[in-house]
């Protein structure tokens, strides 16, 4: 028992050393704005434009270069006819409900493929929850003979050691 804190102990102090060597590393940028709006956008002009074939050529999609670049993929291509241009249309590149700019459109897809990792790590946090509870139900709660702890909030522990602790 006492390696297993150990060993976990030191990984959790690398984890941080980690995590503040690699701070300043990182790309921040303060939000704008209602940050699914972009994503709904994209996803709206999908929808509008779905009867529209999809170019072979990324060129001759929309691309209206605002601070970063994102380069065309190919995955998720039902997305790309959000940034069609349609000729026949001109008032469409100024309304973001109608066209998307590639660098919007990458940047929906790269949020659409995390989704699998966020709903993975759901079902893994539930499960952890769930051996934390019947963990604390097999210990003995009692401060006194009048106060004793409610089992389901043993994990309110881990979650407060967890905020407070890259804090200090």
């Amino acid at each position: 028992m006492l390696r297993t804190c150990l060993i976990l102990t030191i990984f959790r102090a690398v984890n941080i050393i980690a995590f503040y060597v690699g701070k300043p590393f990182y790309r921040y940028r303060r939000l704008q704005g209602n940050p699914f709006m972009p994503i709904l956008q994209v996803l709206i002009a999908a929808i509008r434009k779905r009867n529209l074939l999809c170019p072979s050529n990324p060129a001759s999609m929309s691309e209206n270069f605002q601070g970063r670049l994102l380069s065309h993929t190919s995955r998720l291509r039902f997305l790309d006819n959000a940034a069609i241009v349609e000729e026949n249309n001109i008032e469409q590149k100024d309304s973001q409900w109608r066209s998307a700019t590639v660098t919007r459109l990458e940047e929906t897809k790269l949020i659409l493929n995390v989704i699998p990792i966020w709903l993975t790590s759901l079902v893994v946090g539930v499960c952890t929850a769930n051996h934390t509870i019947k963990q604390a139900a097999a210990m003995n709660l009692k401060i006194n003979n009048s106060f004793k702890i409610p089992p389901a909030s043993m994990e309110s522990v881990s979650a407060f050691g967890t905020i407070i602790c890259p804090n200090i």
